[in-house]
């Protein structure tokens, strides 16, 4: 795991919050495939649930 996500994470932690973490192994950047499917239907779900569609 980068440096930097578990720096993040760390930083929740201190801060009490909950964050909506997906890791999507073997991208560095940019998400393709059939994780890119699964990101955007990750996203379309948090929207409906947090926004009441």
């Amino acid at each position: 795991v980068p440096q930097h996500t578990l720096s993040f994470i760390k930083a929740c932690v201190d801060a009490r919050t909950y964050p909506d973490l997906f890791i999507y192994p073997g991208h560095k950047h940019n998400v393709a495939g059939k994780d890119r499917i699964h990101l955007y239907e990750k996203i379309t779900r948090y929207l409906e649930e947090e926004l009441e569609f």
